[in-house]
């Protein structure tokens, strides 16, 4: 119980500031006290979401109540009337909404239950029934007055103590339920019965909250229903289902992804050689993804498939590439060992390495602009909060020169900052502090706006970079994908970059988080917890905002005497076609200071079972894995493949290229020869491959995976790669 309430006390703000560092310190280091706080803080927000509803159905249905009985002597009207004082929101007592709504629930019990399940033919309630006799009021009360003197105490009770009723299992006629959600009674007059099992409950002490978390319902005698005469059709309330069970609703699985909206993608296919040599694809650094998956984990639950992109699951972790000594802006590194899972594959790693420009003191001033969604969907702890303590972090990190503006949009858009240095530091604070969420989600109009403000503060040879922060529920004004991406286009051109920030859940949507990300020249990222807002504000940030080289692009020709097949592993938003390899007018991905891209091959070299079953694979034309003799040039008998990089400059606009070859030197005889850093990158591939459910998945167990990722953990300073396989365990126990 204390637990519950320190989860409580925290969402409520009452923690002092010491113990609220703890607390969040200690979410940080348990992964099972961050599941559970996750599953509370959500059954909370939903619970406020229905509470919100109920309240609205509760004021309508009162007020129809008032209109039918407003010129009836009745006493018991014109105690009501006194009473009623909506403006107490859901509290129940004497006054307030919630008694009244009780009082009508007992009288017009089975109307009220229909009215909330949405019922409709409004015109048929409480109209006279001819068939029946008297229709008066006092008949009603009549009618029904057996019922309340039974139910009423046990309803009462319910209201002064909604964790009365241990959930605990039973079958209850559905004709003889009641539940005191929100201070009213419900009947549901269906004569099926309903099971509350005994472990109907999340990960966590939900057996203290029967009634009020969906546990035993209160039961009262059988009373009959005016639906029973044809005055209501029963239809099922879509946005939440009252029949359903606690477990069926909330169930162990609390995030909803079917509210969410991820990119549907084809996975890459294997090639042959023969075919074509080459493959093309832009740079992609987004990270969202994993800590997107990350989430679902946590929370107990596989992710969906299309809300996996392997290549961000890879380029999560640093793989400890050496950097360049030279003025390149890159330095390239191989490694090619066979597949852990046996199945004569190699698998070929591909590091892409970025100059670590701008620590010697020379760092390009920033001119940020934070485009915050303050919208109604932003009211939950994972999301404007969590967007306020990562600013927060940002603030600190500011340096003399740099500049800061906040945009903030819901029903509409509004500086809420105008651009400020670290000198205003306190005004920078207490702007974000006081944030608040509430309205519609116009999102155009605050892009708009915030590359304006952009635009005024433009800094020559700066950093300049609109930063959005959302749960990418834009639902008013531009609102499709496609015309977005045309507005994020036309802005680039000014200069100015764009990077998404994702929070939250439920109407999350990952899919125009990612693509506005691409189309704006700026990086996606999914922050789940305030440990990723530090290393994406502390332990990475120089290389998120200075950009050392963009439109990068790789395209690598495999050497067909060598390798009979390849398939590239994830990248499918950022294939390109071959000869977008020299188009200077294709965009393609940047790359940060100090940041690396790795890229990773599924190979068959020649020579091999695997390629033999290649051959015998297939029925009538056998494939040519190697090409003509006379075709080859003996100067590259050596080479395995050689890689070309395409780039521009920061400020440039004509693209330069880098050669690298790739010889036979690099490949290692065993996987458990190969490096701690290419292992624990198949380790990785191998996971995201299982949670897709991919047809090219290995051979392999997630236990297995968690063994291999546990055998090439290597040097780990910041827990990354520890807690990934602790994410892997999760996602074996989750598959169990």
């Amino acid at each position: 119980m204390s637990r519950e309430k320190d989860f409580l006390n925290y969402l409520d703000g009452t923690l002092s500031v010491e113990e609220k560092a703890r607390f969040e310190e200690a979410l940080n280091e348990d992964a099972s006290l961050q599941s559970d706080f996750n599953n509370y803080q959500r059954i909370v927000q939903m619970e406020q979401e229905k509470a919100k509803e109920h309240f609205e159905l509760d004021e309508r249905f009162v007020s129809k109540v008032m209109a039918e009985i407003k010129y009836k002597p009745s006493l018991f009207r014109r105690l009501l009337m006194e009473i009623k004082n909506p403006s107490l929101m859901l509290k129940a007592g004497f006054g307030s909404l919630a008694t009244v709504t009780l009082c009508f629930a007992l009288i017009y019990g089975p109307e009220y239950q229909a009215y909330q399940a949405g019922i409709l033919q409004p015109e048929a309630m409480f109209s006279p029934d001819t068939s029946e006799g008297d229709t008066s009021e006092e008949s009603g009360i009549k009618e029904n007055q057996g019922a309340m003197s039974e139910a009423g105490p046990t309803v009462l009770h319910a209201i002064a103590n909604p964790k009365a009723g241990k959930s605990d299992s039973q079958t209850i006629p559905r004709n003889q339920q009641i539940s005191a959600d929100s201070g009213a009674l419900l009947m549901d007059t269906s004569e099926k019965a309903v099971t509350h099992p005994k472990s109907a409950r999340t990960d966590f002490f939900t057996d203290k909250g029967g009634s009020k978390l969906g546990g035993a319902a209160h039961q009262i005698p059988p009373m009959e229903s005016r639906m029973s005469r044809g005055l209501f059709v029963q239809q099922e309330d879509t946005r939440w289902n009252r029949r359903q069970s606690y477990e069926q609703y909330y169930g162990r699985h609390i995030v909803e992804s079917n509210t969410e909206r991820y990119g549907e993608f084809i996975e890459n296919s294997p090639i042959l050689t023969s075919n074509e040599p080459m493959s093309t694809f832009s740079i992609d650094v987004d990270t969202g993804s994993y800590t997107n998956a990350r989430r679902f984990l946590r929370a107990g639950q596989l992710p969906p498939a299309n809300a996996v992109r392997i290549e961000e699951f890879i380029n999560y972790f640093d793989y400890h590439y050496p950097t360049t000594q030279g003025q390149d802006p890159f330095t390239a590194n191989f490694e090619m060992a066979p597949s852990p899972d046996g199945s004569g594959m190699h698998l070929l790693k591909i590091g892409v390495q970025a100059q670590e420009s701008g620590y010697d003191g020379s760092e390009k001033p920033w001119n940020l602009v934070f485009l915050i969604d303050v919208s109604g969907s932003m009211n939950s702890a994972d999301k404007l909060p969590l967007v306020q303590r990562s600013l927060t972090l940002l603030v600190n990190n500011m340096r003399q020169g740099d500049t800061l503006s906040i945009v903030t949009y819901a029903h509409g858009a509004r500086t809420v900052l105008s651009p400020s240095g670290i000198e205003k530091k306190s005004q920078i604070l207490d702007a974000i502090n006081m944030l608040s969420a509430g309205g519609g989600t116009h999102g155009s109009a605050g892009i708009h706006q915030a590359y304006n403000a952009a635009e005024q503060a433009f800094i020559a040879n700066g950093v300049n970079r609109v930063i959005l922060a959302t749960d990418g529920d834009f639902n008013v004004g531009t609102t499709g994908t496609e015309e977005l991406i045309k507005l994020i286009e036309q802005k680039r051109k000014s200069g100015i970059t764009l990077t998404t920030l994702g929070f939250g859940t439920n109407n999350y949507n990952e899919a125009m988080m990612e693509q506005i990300a691409n189309k704006g020249n700026g990086n996606y990222f999914y922050i789940d917890n305030f440990s990723e807002a530090r290393k994406v504000f502390e332990h990475d940030l120089h290389g998120t905002l200075e950009v050392v080289a963009k439109d990068v692009k790789l395209q690598i020709e495999f050497n067909p005497e060598h390798i009979a097949q390849y398939r590239l592993v994830g990248y499918e938003n950022r294939k390109l076609r071959n000869q977008d390899f020299a188009n200077d007018k294709i965009d393609a991905g940047e790359i940060g200071a100090g940041h690396s891209v790795t890229a990773l091959y599924e190979i068959i070299l020649t020579g091999t079972e695997a390629a033999q079953r290649l051959v015998t694979e297939y029925r009538y034309k056998k494939p040519e894995l190697k090409e003509e003799k006379s075709a080859r040039d003996s100067n590259f008998a050596a080479e395995l493949a050689f890689l070309k990089i395409r780039y521009k400059e920061p400020q440039g606009n004509r693209s330069k290229l880098l050669n690298f070859p790739l010889n036979r030197n690099v490949i290692q005889e065993k996987f458990t020869t190969a490096s701690s850093d290419f292992r624990f990158t198949a380790a990785v591939s191998a996971f995201a491959h299982l949670l897709r459910g991919s047809q090219y998945e290995p051979e392999l167990s997630f236990s297995e995976v968690a063994q291999l990722a546990k055998e090439a953990k290597g040097e780990d300073p910041h827990g990354y790669r520890q807690e990934f396989i602790e994410l892997v365990q999760n996602a074996a126990a989750s598959r169990r």
